[in-house]
């Protein structure tokens, strides 16, 4: 997961492969600029249910 601010959602959703995003309602910085993150941009591997 990396949290950025709204001037910085492009930048983060290009580092990941296949990324989710959400509002942000932490009090986080951006991981670009520092100032306040707005999104969440996040992955996660799917697991598959073995029967």
């Amino acid at each position: 997961m990396i949290l950025v601010c709204s001037d910085h959602v492009k930048d983060g959703i290009e580092l990941l492969h296949a990324p989710h995003i959400k509002r942000n309602d932490m009090k986080s910085p951006c991981r670009f600029c520092h100032n306040e993150a707005s999104f969440e941009i996040y992955y996660f591997k799917v697991l598959e249910e073995v029967n």
